[in-house]
């Protein structure tokens, strides 16, 4: 193992209350989770691009936020800062502009226009194979989107198809696609129905899945339920996030919501 330049004089412990050590601690779990996912990969020959990009990213933000909690002077949490607060500029500047022109501007268009993003989302999140079920889909008074990522991996069609064998084949295959991306599966009951087990690998792909698609995506809650079968298994029964940037659905409706595909760093 490494050893870690000590200071003279550091030997002082921290202190923290305890909504700052909570934040802490949950901060830091998602940074052993990030690093741990990508060591893994890298060691399996198995780490893209895109996958370190987003895992680096979003330790440099976790490192970024518990910093000043910490009593630590982050040379990365300044430059953030920095390049947040240029962003931010940039943004007030855009809404001063929109506003402007929004007031000669009718709202004719603006329901269908949120229908399009909607769908937008729908096709990417089932794209992905999780199913389109996304529901609460609406617009903050920012201007940004507010939406909850459902789960309905193993979709009953094939009973009212026309195609039952072809629809119980595509079912499979998406199931096999899943956990041949490492998702963890949770079997649901006695039939071929399964769900998104609730653990720390599910959790960390879906963050990386959503991240990667909407790069300015807040990940609000994870809500789960447990399984009636098995009293000691929990499922993800959906991901409520908020996507700030209006503009990450305009990559979405480009590349068509294809999973894997490269995108900006998060």
């Amino acid at each position: 193992m490494m050893d870690l330049p000590i200071a003279a004089g550091d030997e002082t412990l921290v202190q923290l209350d305890a909504d700052a050590k909570e934040f802490v601690l949950r901060q830091a779990a998602e940074i052993c989770s990030a690093v741990s996912f990508l060591h893994k990969q890298i060691k399996d020959d198995q780490a893209s691009t895109n996958l370190v990009r987003s895992v680096i990213g979003i330790a440099e933000h976790s490192i970024a936020d518990i910093s000043p909690k910490l009593g630590y002077d982050s040379l990365l949490a300044i430059e953030l800062e920095q390049r947040n607060k240029h962003i931010r500029d940039a943004n007030i500047r855009i809404r001063e502009l929109e506003e402007m022109l929004g007031a000669n501007r009718p709202l004719d268009g603006l329901a269908e226009q949120v229908r399009v993003l909607n769908k937008t989302a729908e096709k990417f999140w089932r794209n992905q194979g999780f199913g389109g079920y996304i529901h609460d889909f609406n617009v903050t008074s920012h201007g940004g989107i507010h939406m909850k990522l459902g789960f309905s991996i193993c979709e009953l069609g094939h009973l009212i198809n026309d195609h039952p064998v072809t629809e119980r084949k595509s079912l499979q295959q998406r199931i096999d696609s899943l956990k041949e991306r490492g998702f963890d599966l949770l079997k649901m009951d006695t039939d071929n129905n399964y769900a998104m087990a609730d653990n720390d690998n599910n959790r960390l792909k879906l963050l990386l899945v959503i991240k990667t698609q909407y790069p300015s995506a807040k990940v609000i809650s994870f809500n789960n339920s447990l399984a009636e079968h098995n009293k000691d298994d929990y499922y993800i029964r959906e991901i409520d996030i908020r996507v700030h940037d209006v503009r990450d659905f305009a990559d979405t409706a480009a590349d068509n919501g294809q999973p894997d595909k490269q995108r900006r760093n998060p």
